[in-house]
């Protein structure tokens, strides 16, 4: 077991997680993961009493996970109803983020599940932040699901036209998105999804498919494989599956065949990983994180990296692999200056973390650290413009209170 990294005399956070890396042990802050998860799940509508105390009911809901959109589709014929769950730092910067469109949204809980899970790794430094779009389904999944027979794929044709020609373009237009999208669906939903990047005529970047239920469609569906693998002029594409061993017959049955389809004839164009979960059911309720991670190996990386510089190229080799500016993330900025600061290697520590206040100036963690840094410096009236920085943004940031106190302490 390894100590946790925390400034001296700081007293543990209860709960703290410590991950071990070959070249640094790293701690998510008690104090930005547990303010990043209020601010983004429970925005305005979170008070806390004093104890004792009832708090007046508002009328307001306590947790708040998406807006209601309504898109007119002239294909459909009808309107198209859209959940919007943005991230966390959504309004306080012109930043625009990859999209998640989400099948089937109007199953709330699932639908919330993935909020939570985004909002969450996000802030663990895990994942960059997204905007989650979800797609109701009011007359049912099965609409998505291509036939062998009888109407054929008229009609998952038809809302691949509606999410490329409509829905995609609204939600261009009225968010602040940079191009990136995923596709996530499960059950009838996820083998749309499969047949929708084999069809190859949506712009999503990934697609994310828990439990697929090809059995519907086994035929057309390899069909359809072995003639897009064939076509090696293809954009890049990310294909993500994951069922469970004791899942419904049309999983299990052709999946493994399918499996074995893209282990030999997968082209170039198509990274892909599969996955079976044990005794989970249908649509394993962890397949979305466990997708994005597929999807993001590497986003947190294994090895320390232990300088602003080793930061900076890594993550601008992220941004040229997935096309769009990845920054490095908050947390891992903040956890790579504190373990520079408390080994002593102040040089390197007071580059990251001035890198740090410039491009995150509202963050009070980051203020903090500098301050830290420079009081180790033994630069006191830095220190503390910095630490009286941090409690301006964060009045109850316990960790610049203490430091600026002995700062002030008499000698």
């Amino acid at each position: 077991m390894g100590e946790r990294n925390s400034a001296p005399g700081e007293p543990p956070y209860p709960g703290g997680r410590v991950r071990i890396h070959k070249k640094r042990i790293l701690m998510r802050s008690r104090h930005h993961v547990v303010s990043m998860m209020l601010t983004l799940l429970l925005g305005d509508c979170l008070a806390i009493p004093t104890l004792g105390q009832v708090p007046p009911d508002t009328g307001l809901p306590v947790i708040s996970i998406g807006r209601r959109q309504s898109v007119p589709s002239i294909i459909l014929g009808d309107n198209v109803d859209l959940v919007v769950h943005l991230p966390g730092d959504y309004a306080s910067g012109g930043k625009r983020y990859p999209v998640l469109f989400f099948l089937g949204s109007d199953y709330r809980a699932k639908f919330a599940l993935a909020a939570a899970s985004l909002d969450y790794m996000n802030a663990q430094g895990q994942l960059p932040g997204m905007i989650l779009v979800g797609i109701d389904l009011p007359h049912g999944n099965f609409v998505l699901v291509p036939q062998e027979s009888g109407g054929g794929t008229a009609s998952a044709d038809r809302h691949i036209a509606v999410l490329a020609q409509e829905i995609i373009p609204f939600v261009d237009r009225t968010f602040r998105t940079n191009g990136y999208s995923i596709l996530y669906g499960g059950s009838n939903c996820g083998v749309f999804a499969v047949y929708a990047l084999l069809t190859g005529r949506l712009p999503c970047r990934a697609y994310l498919a828990s439990s697929p239920m090809l059995g519907w469609c086994p035929t057309l569906i390899f069909d359809r494989a072995r003639e897009a693998f064939a076509d090696s002029g293809r954009p890049q594409r990310f294909l993500f599956q994951v069922w469970s061993d004791d899942d419904f017959s049309r999983v299990t049955h052709d999946m493994p065949k399918f499996v074995e389809l893209l282990a030999k004839n997968a082209p170039n164009w198509l990274r892909w990983k599969s996955e079976i979960r044990h005794n989970e059911g249908h649509v394993p309720e962890m397949d979305l994180s466990l997708g994005l991670r597929a999807l993001f190996p590497d986003y947190n990386p294994e090895t320390g990296l232990m300088t602003l510089q080793d930061l900076q190229e890594h993550y601008a080799k992220l941004s040229n692999r997935y096309g769009f500016t990845i920054e490095v993330p908050e947390a891992l900025i903040f956890d790579v200056g504190l373990t520079l600061g408390n080994s002593g290697q102040l040089d390197e520590a007071q580059r990251v973390f001035e890198y740090a206040v410039e491009r995150y100036p509202q963050n009070a963690d980051m203020h903090a650290g500098l301050g830290f840094v420079f009081k180790q410096r033994g630069n006191a009236a830095v220190a503390a413009g910095h630490l009286k920085k941090a409690l301006e943004i964060v009045p109850a940031h316990g960790w610049a209170r203490q430091q600026l106190n002995e700062l002030q302490a008499p000698k």
